[in-house]
């Protein structure tokens, strides 16, 4: 029984790491030499699709969630909190969205790329 427990908790393990490497190597991919916005600012207000600002606010409200978790010594539910960002929410729906939109050429812009996509997709790997 034991060691069928620990060939589950393996399996999951290596199912997590794929994840994560998948991810990182799609952001890699897509933002490999494009311009990340960490560069000269620019005047005006950024735009940011609805896509953008929703991963954005999402990872704000789990930064404060974090944060308290961490205050309050409670290191299994700031794990559950960066678990359920990346696997549900980073993972699963917005680099989902993203493909699509690279995809279609969505994120095309006048200078060839939507830099705040490459921006929102960087601040996951820098």
């Amino acid at each position: 029984m034991t060691s069928n427990l620990i060939f589950n908790v393996a399996k999951a393990i290596e199912i997590s790491c794929n994840k994560l490497w998948n991810a990182t190597r799609f952001v890699l991919m897509n933002c490999e030499g494009k311009e990340n916005g960490f560069g000269e600012c620019v005047e005006g207000y950024l735009e940011f699709s609805k896509a953008d600002r929703w991963i954005v606010s999402e990872l704000q409200e789990r930064e404060v969630a974090i944060e308290k978790a961490f205050l309050d010594y409670r290191f299994d539910l700031l794990s559950q909190e960066l678990y359920q960002f990346v696997w549900d929410e980073f993972c699963d729906w917005y680099l989902e969205v993203a493909k699509v939109q690279l995809q279609m050429g969505v994120r095309q812009s006048k200078g060839g790329h939507d830099e705040h996509f490459y921006v929102c997709l960087r601040l996951f790997c820098d």
